[in-house]
């Protein structure tokens, strides 16, 4: 148990230096301006305590105070408790002021942190050669990182608020009043924090409560959006409308009241941790009257003593509370910043771009199509038809890499792999060729087509498509230029690109790839056995529960066609995770 308390406190220490490493790299400036605001307020309120007590000090003793060369009576002069109270509330006043600015910069933090973490993800998305997607997103990784650049983002803006306005400060307050605490009472000051030291114990404990309540929370919502689509497709399906009790059964059990529930649970950290603080507070004030009123009453003298330590010690309970409540705050979103932290930390690792191995494809899934080979090998040259599941982009494209070939380099060689499916962005050159019919830009057409190996009569067509104002044709068949004039050793060719071409310009098309190893990505059966049946493939790979499951030639792949449509069709039924639940971070 003890070695689980170090390993997650040095978890919680590391992602701690990282946000506030983080945060002083980038807005050095406002995170000082915050703290500068929030200390001349906290030295305000200190000031009034000090004031206070020594007011309070000198009319218990009677002794005069001297001020600017005048000496007054505490206990009968008007004047010095009018200026007493005057700067009482110029310090108060100030105080409030100052604490007003430190929130405005604190919100700005938030705001400016959260776009920050956003862009930083979109950058990485754009930079990085491999995205640590993690395998359940690895059909649609796009909707993992919306997750991370919208949800997490939040998160981490939240976070850094917490911790630039309330935890920091807090920390300090508390470091530079326990000494004078335990000037003023060493003993009761000992044991004062041996009862906070019982209480931030606790404190841990409703903090990792709350870190698992929220992910019972993600869960739940999952759960409550998928049930809620459920049945609104349910009643769409019906003519008749459904009575209240119909209606009402779903929400007594199931994902909506699971949904309830955690949402209670989610939300109510904040209050058992106030609850804890209040409590801390309710004996620590106890034990502080008891300890100091027998003090007193031996003594005959102390009250004074006795209203600073109060005064003090409630400022600095304040503070406990505050940086409790923060911590649990924090706490309640450290999986999701921890998974936001390992990506970045993943994501922006530098390493050694590897040369891609033989195309050697080896059937692994738990279920096997009748017949499939166990392995194949692939050539330059050839055409393999691959039929997968999800979207396939830049960002899946590593994880398929890994699960398609078994011997392929961590890092997606980028120099040697392409992908050209519908979505592929132009050039600005070659875009700007498709809404203009200069003749320079045409030249440009020919420029990328002849750089992509085209032959004249691709050229011709191209050209025709593009005269003829379709051209969307012609902009597929500069996709396909583009890709091929960097030179890579494999293509990944969304087939739907391939069938929007027509009969003869497809043919033209597949003869590009002579010295290129092209993988034609489906995600139906009848491209490949109906509308490219004309293509020479050199064999097929079907990929079901994220292996290969399936192997072999145009024979086989026609002969079980159904057998692959059935077990396709149930495998893209397979629920995906859902991170578009709205979440209400307030």
């Amino acid at each position: 148990m003890l070695q689980s308390f170090r390993r997650k406190l040095g978890e919680y220490a590391e992602l701690t230096r990282w946000v506030v490493r983080d945060l002083f790299r980038s807005f050095w400036g406002l995170v000082l301006r915050l703290l500068t605001y929030r200390f001349i307020g906290l030295g305000c309120l200190m000031a009034t305590l000090a004031l206070i007590s020594f007011y309070a000090s000198r009319l218990e003793s009677g002794e005069d105070i001297e001020f600017i060369g005048r000496t007054f009576d505490p206990r009968t002069s008007l004047g010095l408790l009018i200026g007493v109270g005057a700067t009482v509330l110029s310090l108060l006043l100030a105080a409030a002021s100052f604490s007003y600015l430190a929130t405005e910069r604190a919100i700005r933090l938030r705001a400016a942190y959260e776009q920050f973490c956003g862009r930083r993800i979109l950058a990485l998305s754009r930079d990085a050669l491999h995205l640590p997607v993690p395998k359940e997103h690895h059909r649609n990784p796009a909707v993992y990182l919306h997750g991370l650049a919208r949800r997490t983002s939040t998160y981490s803006g939240r976070i850094a608020r917490y911790m630039a306005d309330r935890i920091v400060p807090s920390m300090l307050v508390l470091l530079l009043a326990a000494p004078v605490l335990l000037y003023i009472r060493p003993g009761l000051t000992l044991l004062v924090m041996a009862l906070l030291g019982l209480s931030m114990a606790l404190h841990y404990r409703l903090s990792i409560r709350a870190a698992q309540e929220s992910l019972q929370r993600e869960a739940a919502m999952i759960g409550s959006s998928r049930a809620y689509r459920h049945h609104l497709r349910e009643l769409g399906s019906r003519l008749e409308p459904a009575g209240d009790e119909e209606l009402d059964e779903p929400f007594r059990s199931g994902p909506f009241e699971d949904h309830r529930r955690a949402e209670v649970l989610f939300h109510s950290v904040g209050g058992r941790s106030q609850l804890l603080s209040d409590l801390t507070l309710a004996i620590v004030l106890a034990v502080i009257l008891i300890a100091f009123g027998a003090t007193i009453l031996r003594e005959g003298a102390g009250w004074s003593a006795l209203l600073l330590y109060l005064l003090l010690l409630r400022f600095c309970m304040v503070h406990v509370r505050t940086l409790m409540s923060g911590i649990a705050e924090c706490n309640r979103f450290y999986h999701q910043l921890r998974e936001y932290f390992r990506f970045v930390e993943a994501a922006e690792a530098v390493g050694p771009e590897l040369d891609l191995p033989p195309a050697r494809i080896r059937c692994g899934g738990r279920i096997r199509i009748s017949e499939s080979r166990s392995s194949a090998v692939f050539h330059p040259g050839q055409v393999v038809g691959l039929l997968r599941g999800g979207v396939l982009d830049r960002y899946a494209l590593p994880w398929t890499l890994r699960r398609l070939i078994r011997k392929v380099p961590d890092r997606w060689p980028a120099s040697q792999v392409q992908l050209v499916s519908s979505r592929t962005p132009l050039p600005p050159d070659l875009q700007a060729a498709l809404t203009s019919g200069d003749q320079e830009l045409q030249a440009v057409l020919r420029e990328a087509m002849v750089a992509g190996g085209a032959s004249d009569r691709l050229m011709q067509l191209a050209g025709s498509a593009f005269g003829n104002h379709r051209g969307e044709t012609a902009r597929l068949i500069l996709l396909v230029c583009h890709a091929l004039r960097q030179r890579p050793r494999w293509l990944f060719l969304d087939a739907r690109v391939l069938t929007a071409l027509e009969a003869d310009v497809r043919e033209e098309v597949i003869g590009l790839f002579h010295d290129v190893l092209v993988f034609i990505v489906g995600r139906k059966v009848i491209l490949f056995t109906d509308h490219l049946a004309e293509v020479p493939f050199a064999g097929y790979a079907v990929m079901l529960h994220d292996r290969v499951a399936g192997l072999g030639d145009a024979i086989w792949f026609r002969r079980h066609a159904e057998e692959i449509e059935s077990h396709f069709a149930e495998d893209q039924r397979e629920p995906a995770a859902d991170s578009g639940a709205e979440e209400d971070l307030e």
